[in-house]
């Protein structure tokens, strides 16, 4: 095979190939011998039909088959040959093609850049520390508390109070007419909770057991069933009874209802959870920093190619997003046709940025040897399935044999575990906050792109 390079600008590359007829034509014989062996040819025992036969049974078909092998083997041959690292996939043009001539073909494609990354050991950052106090811990421990309380009927009879569960029936009409899914009993419902519709719980606040109760509230604008959003609605209500809820008493039998051992380890692990909770704030923050420091530290030119193909990703995601706003306030607010350019042009420096920070973690993580092991990618599906209730083996089916998807997740475990690698050998100092101050630092750095 022949290479010859045509034009070599910044990273687009374009080279002429040539496949000599004489290697199609042993390919193509080599091909046709092969299915010679089990072809049933009258007059001929399998393996025995001759060539010119074979080829004048099966050229044409078979023909089209080597052509695309040849093809695949030639461009790889020149990556190969030319140690070219393709950003894509190459574009391959057929230029010249006969049976009786070589085969021509243009190869053009764009190549990864050279480019020197930081010395990590010299950069140098600031990470967030925020340790759960003791008052925290508790706090937490009397929501556990209060979340496995057990409502029980009042001992003595008395009105309703915020944090009682009523058992009620109820019966709502919308203009004196009943509408679907507005009738209910012995529906328990807790004063306080905003589970119903705003106004409701209010009402029945001050209540006896036994009481009928006219509760009259206005539907939100918002509601999912649109035949009533916005309605005023009556619902006629009727008091079965009325438990409060008992908070249990936090005892080592109490920790062990819950699985664990007593109730200091139970502390020990509400307080490893919220440790873990902001650590993993903590890096979110940090992990802006390194990216920031990467993006602002590396300069090269990056592939058109990729800088399209992640635009492309991103402006379906923001048309998916406005075209998902039907309501008239969203509709309002529809970008003009400058906003939509100025929008683009945004859009495409963030896809670049991306790019190029994507190329820089790569090859920080090539340089020491970061991988993602396979429990760490089926951990990563098993979360995923958890996010779908009911789906679960749905989504872990998808996963398997799926390169995409599974890309999809290596992914960020990958960059994540890059990110990790430079705090870990960079210069860093602790410094310690308070929550409201790291969960306004996260706020700064998760809203908005990257």
């Amino acid at each position: 095979m022949q290479f010859t390079e045509i034009k070599s600008e910044g990273l687009k590359r374009e080279y002429k190939v040539v496949v000599p007829k004489t290697h199609l034509d042993k390919r193509l014989n080599e091909r046709l011998t092969k299915l010679g062996e089990t072809a049933k040819i009258p007059g001929f025992r399998p393996g025995k039909a001759p060539l010119p036969i074979l080829k004048q049974r099966y050229g044409t078909s078979v023909q089209g088959e080597v052509l695309e092998k040849a093809v695949q083997e030639s461009v790889g041959e020149l990556i190969k040959e030319k140690k070219l690292k393709a950003a894509l996939r190459p574009d391959v043009k057929i230029d010249t093609f006969d049976d009786k001539k070589d085969l021509e073909l243009n190869v053009s494609l764009e190549v990864l850049p050279d480019f020197k990354t930081p010395e990590i050991a010299d950069l140098k950052f600031e990470t967030l520390a925020c340790e759960p106090g003791e008052k925290e811990v508790s706090e937490a421990l009397e929501k556990i508390a209060a979340n496995n309380s057990i409502a029980e009927d009042l001992k003595k009879p008395r009105a309703s109070k915020k944090g009682d569960v009523l058992v009620i029936d109820f019966e709502g009409s919308v203009d004196g007419k009943l509408f679907e899914g507005g009738t209910a009993k012995g529906v328990s419902l807790e004063i306080g909770s905003g589970t119903f519709i705003p106004g409701f719980e209010g009402q029945l606040t001050g209540k006896k057991a036994g009481d009928d109760v006219e509760v009259k509230v206005t539907f939100p604008k918002d509601y999912h069933e649109k035949s009533l959003a916005g309605k005023e609605a009556l619902f006629k209500t009727k008091i079965q009874k009325i438990q409060e809820k008992i908070i249990p008493e936090m005892t080592d039998e109490f920790a062990k209802n819950l699985g664990l051992e007593s109730l200091e380890k139970l502390k020990e692990a509400i307080k490893k959870q919220l440790s873990d909770e902001r650590d993993q704030m903590s890096f979110l923050v940090s992990k802006r920093s390194v990216l920031d420091m990467l993006a602002d530290s590396t300069k090269f030119e990056v592939p058109e190619g990729l800088v399209t193909a992640e635009f492309e990703t991103i402006w379906k995601q923001y048309e998916a997003q406005a075209g998902g706003d039907n309501d008239e306030k969203s509709k309002a607010k529809k970008p003009s046709k400058k906003e939509l350019e100025e929008d683009k042009k945004q859009y495409k420096d963030i896809a670049e940025r991306r790019v190029r920070l994507g190329l820089v973690l790569a090859e920080i993580g090539r340089q020491y040897e970061v991988t993602v092991s396979s429990k760490e990618l089926d951990q990563a599906i098993i979360e995923t399935a958890r996010r779908y209730p009911g789906q679960e083996r749905q989504v872990v089916e998808h996963f398997k044999g799926n390169d995409q998807a599974l890309a999809g997740l290596r992914a960020p475990i990958f960059e994540d575990k890059v990110v990790r690698l430079i705090l870990d050998k960079a210069k860093t100092k602790s410094k310690k906050v308070s929550l409201e101050e790291l969960s306004t630092a996260v706020k700064s750095v998760t809203e908005g792109d990257d």
